[in-house]
This record gives structure tokens, C-alpha cells and sequence, in this order.
């Protein structure tokens, strides 16, 4: 075979950080808006100084400087596991296993406009994680025990189950607004879905066995997981391809959850009691310790607070909710003209009337057992 074909390095791990275009023999590399290239091919935050971690561990959520320097306990818990940050409203939510919450903390004291979020469900609920879609402004709560994913309204006035099948031991959750798209760590597999819970498929199911905390980089377009059993953080484009190893072994004995913001993973690890991080890129050698304590015993979920990592993208729901009586979900919607769009749905005990915004209250419904929980599902659904 004597014939040459152009060689897609932008399908290749490494050779640019967020965004690649491949040109014939060769390919250029650029930032997402607000990021600098430096070698033409990194990406830097201008004022990356200003990144903060804020972590759960079971007695209190914790804020530090990227390097681990400054520790404040921003409030205490009792058994904290999940934690996320809603960058436009400058609020703080977290959940508490042993008290079944949800909770809000403003970290702008001054700010009297965002109403205060304290959430919990009747029955056995384990909200073990959290993430926002500051696009919509919604709260999604990955349950456990319940094997779902609920969303709530920021307000607290709505709350719905918006995947109910499909999971085993929703252990983590990452949304892409920019995308419509939700990813859940669930024991052994990394499953797809769009934020409306439509379109659910798994994307990872080889050689996963406790898929304990997920993270996604919203301008790559990649996906990073890790296992707590297995000892290892790999990344999957969106699509579940391209499938790279990060770090594994005696390194990362036991990872817990992660956060991206540039080129650096963070997690937290119950063996090291702390948070460590890693170069996405360059492996062992560039691993970090960025804090660690002895009192920190089962730290759980960690994020990466910058004004970068939240774009602001139009919010298809408009200024009128979209029209939907309850819930205006932000989701990918096929055939839309930037790939995003919405679907309206009820609270619970209400279902969609047939104009797919109105609702009404739920009639009949069947009532089954699956293992140890009695549920409800709408008979004739319009959707």
C-alpha cells in the first residue's frame, strides 16, 4: 500500500488541551473563551490564582486554595457527602447522609435575592451527591438507596425523578449544561444520559467494578472517572471512545470523587485522608498532595470553584420557564440549532397533560416492588 492518509491527532490523547482542529498533516490547537494559549497547545486560567476547592469529609465542608493553603470550615455536618457550587449565585449546596439534606450556604452573606435550599424526601433517602446546571438552575441529587437521580428547583418549589431506572449504586454525578448531557458513576459502569434522564446508555461497563466519583471536562468533551476497588482514574470522550488510562495502582490506593479545572485532576482519597491531584496529561510523576489531615476520615465529594469553569450559554427556557407549568428541564435536544433545548416536567404526583407543558395530578398508577422499595409508575405517559 503505497497510499498516504492524513493522520487525526485531535482523536489522539494529549496534544491539546480543550479545543483541537486537525488540518491536513499537521493540526492547531485553541482555548475556550477567557483562557490563554501558551507552547500552542496549553490552556491557562489568567487568574487561575483565584481557584478555590471546597470538599466534604464527614464532620464539615471545607474550602482551600488550590494548594491546599488557608483551610476554613465553611460549615459543619455529620455525615457530609455531597457537595456542589452555583458560581452566578455565589451559593454553596451540600448534603448530609445521616440527616437525608440538602443544604444551601450563600457565601455572600449580603445576598438577600437567593432563597434558602433545604431539601429531604420521605422514606429512605441517600443523597450521596450533588450538581448544579447553572444553566437552568436546577440541583441534581444522585440517591443511593433509592438507585435515582431527583432534580429540584433552586426554589425548592418543584422536585422530580428524572432517571429512575438503569442504576444499581448511583455513587456520583457530573452534568454539561452547555450540552444538555449527564453522566452518573454507578457501581460497574459510567452511564450517559440527557439531563431530562431521556437517552440513558452506559459508556463504560469494561473492567469498572466500583465507579465511586465522576467529573467532566466541559470543553474537551471527555469524561473522567475513578474506582475505589480497582485503584485507577481513566477518561472517555463523550461518546465513550478513545479510552485512556490516568493513573492506577499504589498511587491512588483509594479514590473517592474528583474535580478537573485545567489540566489538573483532584481527588479525594480515604487512604491518604485528604486530597491529592494528579496532571491529567503527564501521570506520576506530576501527583500532588494537596491537603491532608488526620481528623479527615471519609472524605467525599470535592469540586473546583472558578468563574471558568461555569460558561454562560443561553438558557433555552427563556424568561417564561418555557412555557411549562412546573419544570422547564435544560436538556440536549436532537436537531436544535446549538444542540440544547427543554422539556417540561411535573412534580411528583403530577404527570404531563398531552400539550407536553400544563400538568394535572396523577389518577392511576401502577404500584410494583423492586427489592426493597415500593414504587409508582404513570400508567399511559405522553411521553
Amino acid at each position: 500500500n503505497r497510499t498516504c492518509v492524513d493522520l487525526d491527532e485531535c482523536a489522539e490523547w494529549g496534544h491539546c488541551d480543550q479545543l483541537c482542529t486537525n488540518t491536513m498533516g499537521s493540526y492547531t490547537c485553541q482555548c475556550a473563551q477567557g483562557y490563554t494559549l501558551i507552547n500552542d497547545s496549553k490552556c491557562i486560567a489568567p487568574d487561575a490564582n483565584n481557584l478555590q476547592l471546597i470538599f466534604a469529609h464527614d464532620r464539615a465542608i471545607m474550602r482551600m486554595l488550590p494548594h491546599g493553603t488557608e483551610p476554613k470550615v465553611l460549615a459543619n455536618a455529620t455525615s457530609a457527602a455531597g457537595v456542589t457550587f452555583h458560581y452566578a449565585r455565589n451559593t454553596l449546596y451540600w448534603s448530609d447522609i445521616k440527616t437525608r439534606k440538602v443544604q444551601s450556604l450563600p457565601l455572600d452573606a449580603q445576598n438577600k435575592a437567593v432563597s434558602p435550599f433545604d431539601q429531604t424526601l420521605p422514606g429512605t433517602w441517600a443523597p450521596v451527591a450533588l450538581a448544579v446546571d447553572w444553566v437552568g438552575d436546577k440541583i441534581y441529587v444522585a440517591d443511593l438507596v433509592g438507585q435515582k437521580i431527583d432534580v429540584f428547583e433552586l426554589s425548592g418549589q418543584w422536585h422530580a425523578v428524572v432517571l429512575g431506572s438503569n442504576l444499581t449504586s448511583p455513587a456520583d454525578l457530573a452534568l454539561d449544561p452547555t450540552a444538555g448531557l449527564m453522566f452518573v458513576a454507578d457501581g460497574g459502569q459510567v452511564l450517559r444520559a440527557h439531563m431530562d434522564g431521556t437517552h440513558a446508555r452506559s459508556i463504560v461497563s469494561e473492567a469498572a467494578y466500583k465507579a465511586s466519583g465522576v467529573t467532566v471536562d466541559i470543553f474537551g468533551k471527555r469524561v473522567f472517572w475513578c474506582d475505589s476497588l480497582l485503584d485507577y482514574i481513566e477518561s472517555v470522550d463523550y461518546e465513550g471512545a478513545h479510552r485512556v488510562m490516568v493513573l492506577r495502582g499504589q498511587q491512588v490506593p483509594s479514590p473517592s470523587r474528583l474535580a478537573l479545572f485545567e489540566n489538573r485532576i483532584y481527588w479525594t482519597d480515604a487512604t491518604k485522608q485528604g486530597i491529592m491531584s494528579v496532571d491529567k496529561f503527564e501521570g506520576p510523576t506530576s501527583i500532588q498532595v494537596t491537603y491532608k489531615a488526620k481528623d479527615i476520615r471519609e472524605p467525599k465529594g470535592i469540586i473546583a470553584v472558578h468563574a471558568l469553569s461555569q460558561p454562560r450559554v443561553s438558557n433555552p427556557c427563556g424568561n417564561n420557564n418555557g412555557g411549562c407549568n412546573h419544570m422547564c428541564i435544560v436538556t440536549a435536544v436532537k436537531g436544535a440549532p446549538t444542540g440544547l433545548g427543554f422539556r417540561c416536567a411535573c412534580s411528583t404526583g403530577y404527570q404531563l397533560e398531552t400539550d407536553l407543558k400544563l400538568c394535572k395530578p396523577v389518577s392511576e398508577f401502577l404500584m410494583y416492588s423492586q427489592q426493597r422499595f415500593i414504587k409508582g409508575k404513570v400508567l399511559e405517559p405522553v411521553i
